[in-house]
């Protein structure tokens, strides 16, 4: 039955599916100004996201029977710790992303037409160049574990209102990572954290591992310890009865709400077709596309409720840190932690003696363990925030990402780093916390006191050479290969 003009619980139908042809016409037009990117990913997943920022419903305590959906969002202040968050987990549906931002008003229809251009915010992939964006996630499997590091935060660390939710691809469930992070998720019990798993069936070189078997997600999810809601991603009723449920149910899990979806929706001739990965329309058949969406109502613009403005803990700032000269805790301290020349410490031990000492100096301290038993002895000195996250394993880097985000002065057992601009690089943003900026190649100096033993900076330090060095490697990699496709597409011009 269609759903057109139908009132659900406040909603109007057919004002979301306006806002879906609008947002689908920007994807097109943004997409082909291009001549790259990934169009087809963008349209399977319009209407869940149209949905989620536009779609009110009126049983969700968060939000009044105004206007906006169930997303939370002050649009004139990104930075507002309240805000919901929203990461695009298969990031390379930034036409997409760009274009809701569009229909919320706060990109102009010119501004998207400088998508993939040089000195524009709109890249390829989302990175903190634009201000709406929470992290860069180019990289297929990284999304979930930053939303599991944001959660955490949410609700254990900062004790926030925010919801996180997290747009994935069904390519990317073939990630360990993913997984990973799903137990995690579960084990913590995150309520706040919601994912949106985006089943068109096809990958980049033809169908995913499980094609439209949302049977297969929904077991396999369910089975992690997550609360699952498996939906038609292309019917309105249904994707706003899951946010409702998703969102109003009484569970202390993460919830993922798996949606069957059609690559290319909106588009007959692109619809379900394999071939058509990162690939835009011609002139002539954007043309075409934009005949079948119909007519276009470019003034329309949408409402995101904003959060409420709830009392937020105090932030006892970082601001100013002089990295050199942090000074010890105590004299007393001091003498707790004297080391006899010659004889050996565990590294570990160290580790914990150097917490203590500079707590005082950083009381927005945060440590994830990695089954490291330093932190017994440093919480017997120190209120230090720890959480514990079993065996390294790689979304320890995701989560570095957030308490970054967060403003968090963070430490990692063995992986301890200060990494601020190049992890600013690669897609963390830090709103609340400012460390040193450092030139490119030079290792930060340890946040220990200056009276501190060789051995506590050696366990501080000892990784950050290695973990920087891995860093610039990368780097440079991706400038030479960026790099020579412009001068690849320079040739091409000129022949």
């Amino acid at each position: 039955m269609s759903a057109r003009g139908i009132n659900l619980r406040g909603v109007n139908i057919r004002n979301l599916e306006e806002f879906s042809r609008l947002i689908r016409y920007y994807i097109l037009i943004s997409s082909t100004e291009a001549g790259s990117g990934h169009p087809t990913s963008s349209l399977s997943a319009t209407d869940l996201m149209c949905a989620l920022l536009f779609g009110h419903s009126s049983s969700d305590e968060r939000v009044s029977s105004a206007a906006g959906g169930f997303f939370r969002y002050d649009l004139d202040n990104p930075d507002y710790p309240n805000n919901d968050r929203l990461i695009f987990s298969k990031g390379h549906a930034s036409p997409l992303f760009y274009s809701l931002w569009a229909a919320a008003g706060k990109v102009s229809p010119e501004e998207l037409l400088t998508f993939r251009k040089f000195g524009s915010p709109l890249e390829g992939h989302p990175t903190p160049a634009f201000p709406f964006t929470e992290a860069a996630t180019g990289s297929l499997g990284q999304g979930l574990s930053i939303g599991v590091g944001m959660a955490l935060n949410a609700k254990y660390v900062d004790k926030l209102p925010y919801r996180t939710y997290v747009l994935l691809g069904d390519s990317e469930m073939a990630e360990g990572s993913v997984w990973e992070a799903m137990q995690i998720a579960a084990h913590y019990g995150l309520d706040n954290l919601i994912g949106i798993l985006d089943v068109n069936r096809l990958g980049q070189r033809g169908e995913t591992m499980y094609g439209h078997d949302v049977a297969a997600y929904e077991k396999r999810i369910s089975s992690f310890g997550w609360k699952t809601y498996v939906i038609d991603g292309h019917s309105f009723l249904e994707i706003l009865d899951a946010y409702e449920k998703a969102v109003g149910e009484e569970s202390n899990a993460p919830r993922m709400i798996i949606a069957k979806t059609i690559k290319g929706k909106g588009v007959s001739f692109i619809e379900n077709q394999d071939g058509w990965h990162g690939k835009v329309l011609s002139k002539e058949e954007l043309q075409k596309a934009l005949g079948e969406l119909g007519a276009i109502d470019k003034g329309v613009r949408g409402e995101i409720k904003k959060p409420p403005p709830e009392i937020l803990p105090p932030i006892r700032a970082n601001e100013g840190i002089d990295f050199e000269t942090v000074g010890t805790v105590s004299s007393a301290a001091d003498k707790l932690f004297d080391y006899a020349k010659g004889k050996p410490v565990a590294t570990r031990k160290a580790y914990g003696n150097a917490l203590v000492r500079i707590f005082p100096k950083y009381p927005n301290m945060v440590v994830l363990d990695a089954e490291v038993s330093f932190q017994k002895h440093s919480k017997r000195h120190t209120p230090i925030d720890f959480l514990k996250c079993t065996l390294p394993n790689r979304i320890w880097w995701e989560r570095l990402w957030v308490f970054l985000e967060e403003g968090k002065f963070r430490l990692y057992p063995r992986l301890r780093l200060f990494l601020r601009e190049h992890l600013i690089r690669l897609g963390c943003r830090s709103t609340r916390m400012r460390t040193p900026r450092l030139r490119s190649g030079q290792v930060s100096n340890s946040a220990v006191p200056t009276r501190a033993c060789r051995l506590e900076k050696t366990a501080l330090r000892r990784w950050d050479l290695r973990i920087w060095l891995c860093f610039e490697r990368f780097l440079a990699a991706r400038y030479c290969t960026r790099l020579m496709q412009c001068q690849q597409k320079n040739l091409s011009k000129e022949r």
